[in-house]
């Protein structure tokens, strides 16, 4: 913060030095800067308290330092925009927490809904050093009487709002007279100070309407820090339920999965996984990704699926039907036990039917190959026939889901003990590409290839008569500095990239070429520093990505390549780029932009988390990133594999944040970009929402 401080003399106190900017006066700043449209020195007058007087380069230098350069694009464009901003505060954890403060009966002695899963926010009252009272009437709440003309009413925190007869049927927000429509038992008043404090907060909000005045008090008051933070203790929104190769056994083999966390639409279909769950207490804190709560949310769906009728003939117009999750008859029929001569042959026929969905995805990227039955994958099927068949019609045998995974992976998870696998030599690198959790299908190593599986053991080959105790160390010496290491790690970066493009003539172009970390060029790019020197320019380096980025899309390099710690190039890019200055910001939009539209990278592809690439921009507060994302068709709706959505997430980070600044605003500045309207993101969507077909 000592670059936010002013040039003000200390006498005057006027600019508001770093040591003035506190925690909460810089929190306050940025909620009103980011959920108002209220003009930059109105914000200012609004944080003024007893002799703190922000400045406006003071402020404005605070400002920058957490949103980073010219965050102007950030704010609401218009009071439609800040009325969706302000509801999605209300709509947030901390929103619905900071409503438990209302009293326990309203004006027409109705008790009001109480949420139990829950605790208290409460709500920030300091003003000016003093404490508003709270009545039992909330500040932002507004009576509605029929036929009645405008009036004036009391409210709690002492800020009483008046409407006045306007013809134009607007209304504005003026400072009443104290006391003259409140009594003391009202309002709460028990000092002059509480009445003049109030009364200045109200004169500062004159100029507005009344229902933007009483929103910019919510944004002001509310919305802040739990009372007990020591007893806040948020779910790890970076930890991962996956624990090892288990993952990859069927659910319906072992009698189920302890919950949903990975699942996907071509599972909805599957009757044997549903009829083999044991239904949780709904008050059971693994209710919510659990698979009897995804029962409750796709039965319609099944039954629909159950009850459909259709004949064995390409022409029956049940073979177009598709459910909202874009699952066709093809992978409904898939999923069947029983039937592989009927599927063999409507897909032969449908092959040569264009108006039959036969090689559409559902929106999980799925294919009707990812929900074949488990009798497919034993010995005897017609597995090896249908693939050879699909694969002469230019069926695209390999496709993947957003985990990363094709019909191999399934097949390793059913037949873990062999090592024969239909396809064409030529077809091994596609057989064997690496998903999400690190499993490669050609690996028959007994754990998927990551890098955390197992801690390395100690080998004990050779001189089997030697107990390893005995074995006198060889210490390393390590003569490298720091600076040489990073030098080194980001030559080996440079390096992959280099060999990718075949730039230099040293190098042998090598598109699929990765690193130990199963990275390829563009995972290297995205965490490679072209600023290895303080001699080179800064601004050098952004020519240099970009130049390189282009090379990488030329030479094929694989856009939606997973390394092995379960990230895409896209993820990387967002983990790792800057927003800073306004080369920065351009350079990591054009990145992105043509990662996808360029190279073909997906937007939904999941990490090991659960996490698409807008995840991870919220996560790590990549304002431009996340504002990119939802341009180019971003879905905001997705949820981890904790069954926590992006907002959800960003609500827990929040409560991180108290001592952190910065973070604390990119938090707030991420959730204004994704509540910008009503259909931006959803505090809590459903699996409709998160997996309906866009």
């Amino acid at each position: 913060m000592e670059s936010a401080s002013p040039t003000a003399t200390a006498s005057t106190n006027r600019g508001g030095r770093p040591k003035d900017w506190t925690e909460p006066r810089t929190r306050r700043l940025i909620r009103l800067y980011l959920f108002t449209t209220l003009p930059f020195p109105k914000i200012l007058e609004l944080l003024e308290e007893d002799e703190f007087k922000p400045g406006k380069d003071a402020a404005n230098k605070v400002k920058n330092s957490v949103l980073g350069n010219d965050p102007r694009w950030i704010r609401p464009k218009d009071e439609q925009e800040e009325k969706a901003r302000i509801s999605g505060l209300r709509n947030s954890i901390r929103g619905r927490r900071s409503q438990q403060n209302k009293p326990s009966h309203d004006l027409n002695g109705a008790a009001p809904d109480h949420s139990s899963g829950f605790r208290t926010f409460l709500e920030d009252r300091s003003f000016g050093g003093t404490t508003l009272a709270h009545s039992y009437r909330s500040s932002i709440e507004e009576l509605h009487h029929q036929d009645s003309a405008p009036f004036a009413y009391p409210s709690a925190n002492n800020d009483t709002f008046t409407t006045v007869p306007d013809d134009a049927g607007t209304s504005r927000f003026i400072p009443s007279l104290i006391g003259r429509f409140t009594s003391r038992q009202d309002t709460g008043l028990t000092t002059s100070t509480d009445i003049s404090i109030a009364s200045a907060l109200r004169e500062k909000l004159s100029f507005l309407s009344l229902s933007r005045a009483k929103r910019t008090v919510k944004v002001l008051k509310r919305y802040t820090f739990p009372k007990d933070l020591e007893s806040q203790h948020p779910p790890d929104v970076s930890a991962s339920p996956f624990v090892g190769p288990e993952f990859y056994t069927p659910a319906h083999a072992t009698n189920g999965l302890s919950n949903a966390a990975y699942a996907v639409p071509g599972d909805f279909l599957n009757d044997e996984l549903f009829a083999y769950q044991e239904r949780c207490a709904s008050e059971s804190p693994a209710h919510g990704h659990c698979w009897c709560k995804v029962d409750e949310q796709v039965s319609p769906i099944r039954n629909m699926w159950a009850n459909l009728k259709m004949s064995s003939h390409v022409s029956d117009p049940a073979l177009t039907v598709k459910d909202v999750f874009g699952n066709t008859i093809f992978h409904r029929l898939a999923s069947l036990e029983g039937i592989q001569d009927l599927v063999f042959y409507l897909v032969c026929q449908a092959l040569r039917e264009p108006n039959l969905p036969i090689r559409d995805t559902n929106s999980a990227g799925q294919t009707f190959l990812h929900v074949l039955h488990r009798s497919w994958f034993q010995e005897g099927s017609k597995l090896t026939d249908l693939l050879d068949t699909l694969r002469a019609e230019n069926f695209d045998i390999f496709a993947t889901d957003v985990y990363g995974r094709s019909v191999y992976h399934n097949l390793r998870a059913f037949r873990r003990a062999s090592a024969r696998f239909p396809g064409q030599p030529s077809d091994l690198n596609r057989m064997n590409r690496r998903d999400a959790f690190g499993m490669k299908p050609m690996d028959t190593r007994t754990s998927p290839d990551i890098s955390y599986a197992a801690a390395p053991q100690t080998s004990q080959r050779g001189n089997t008569n030697t107990p390893a105790t005995s074995t006198r160390p060889v210490p390393r010496i390590n003569t490298q500095t720091v600076e040489d290491k990073e030098f080194l790690i980001h030559t080996d970066l440079l390096k992959v990239v280099l060999t990718a493009v075949g730039v230099d003539e040293t190098f042998s172009p090598n598109a699929q070429n990765e690193d130990s970390q199963g990275r390829n060029g563009f995972h290297c790019l995205a965490e490679v520093d072209f600023y290895l020197s303080p001699s080179t320019p800064r601004p050098g380096s952004r020519g240099r990505r970009l130049e390189c980025i282009d090379g990488l899309i030329n030479a094929g390099v694989d856009a939606n390549q997973y390394d092995k710690n379960g990230n895409t190039p896209l993820m990387s890019f967002v983990i790792n780029s800057s927003d800073a200055t306004k080369c920065e910001k351009e350079e990591c939009e054009h990145i992105l932009r043509a990662l996808v539209q360029k190279a073909g990278a997906r937007l939904e592809l999941r990490n090991r988390n659960g996490e698409t690439a807008l995840h991870l921009a919220a996560r790590h507060g990549k304002t431009v990133a996340l504002r990119v994302l939802l341009e180019m068709g971003a879905n905001p709706h997705t949820r981890n594999c904790q069954g926590l959505s992006i907002l959800e997430v960003l609500d827990n980070l929040y409560v991180t944040t108290e001592r952190d600044d910065k973070n604390n605003a990119r938090f707030e500045a991420c959730r204004a970009i994704l509540t910008r309207t009503k259909d931006y993101a959803k505090q809590s969507p459903s699996l409709e929402d998160e997996w309906h077909v866009r």
